[in-house]
């Protein structure tokens, strides 16, 4: 299970900021999900 980073690291990143902001327009939490992880999985292969 992939852990949500704290809002302390949001902040720091002005892209996961707009990530999170979208995260809360979107209302589908198995979109939000798989989203996540792939974002997560892109992250730790570059």
């Amino acid at each position: 299970m992939i852990s949500i980073p704290h809002t302390e690291d949001f902040r720091s990143e002005p892209q996961f900021l707009r990530i999170f902001q979208s995260c809360f327009s979107c209302r589908s939490l198995l979109h939000l999900q798989r989203w996540a992880t792939e974002i997560a999985c892109t992250l730790l292969e570059s």
